[in-house]
């Protein structure tokens, strides 16, 4: 409740300056200045110590051979950060619960790129090793998580050589990029 007030107060100070200088000319400055950092303000990227601040993101494990999504809370937060939780696998205690992954194991990190909207994901090492119902059941947990992010349309797989056909429902394979209507058979119920 009592932060409730401070930003009340913040609001009717503002609002009280505002009104007062209404009329008053402020001119360019000819450089920037530095303002000091207030005490006992912290900045809301990182906490005290520099490191990122844990954010929410959505990354999708695969039980009973569907999708299903888990809320986690990784540095920084964003697209890479939900493809690192990604590519490490489930917690612990994910892995009790029945959640699985269908990457190859063994990632750290998965490299990715955004384009016009379009996330391009280098295909992880051990992709290739992967039998085809496990191939699709990957790309759909790369597809769900990446196409969680807001502003993404679809997703799309290369290697060093450049794009790469993707499989998809049915083990076809298609030239991307692909969306979730393209994995309809292991969707989240």
């Amino acid at each position: 409740m009592a932060r409730r007030w401070q930003r009340l107060a913040l609001v009717l100070t503002v609002v009280a300056s505002a009104s007062l200088s209404a009329g008053c000319s402020v001119r360019p400055q000819s450089h920037p200045v530095v303002l000091p950092s207030q005490p006992g303000v912290a900045r809301a990227d990182r906490p005290g110590d520099g490191t990122p601040t844990p954010a929410p993101v959505t990354v999708f494990w695969l039980t009973g051979g569907r999708l299903v999504a888990a809320a986690k809370r990784v540095p920084g937060g964003g697209l890479g950060a939900a493809m690192t939780a990604l590519a490490t696998g489930p917690s612990p205690a994910e892995r009790r619960a029945g959640l699985r992954s269908a990457l190859p194991p063994g990632l750290s990190h998965l490299d990715v790129s955004v384009s016009r909207g379009v996330v391009t994901v280098t295909v992880p090492p051990g992709f290739d090793q992967l039998g085809p119902d496990r191939q699709v059941a990957a790309m759909a947990q790369l597809v769900y998580t990446a196409m969680a992010q807001p502003g993404l349309v679809g997703v799309a797989l290369a290697d060093d050589t450049g794009p790469v056909d993707i499989p998809v429902d049915g083990g076809r394979l298609v030239p991307g990029p692909v969306t979730r209507s393209d994995y309809r058979d292991v969707a989240p119920r």
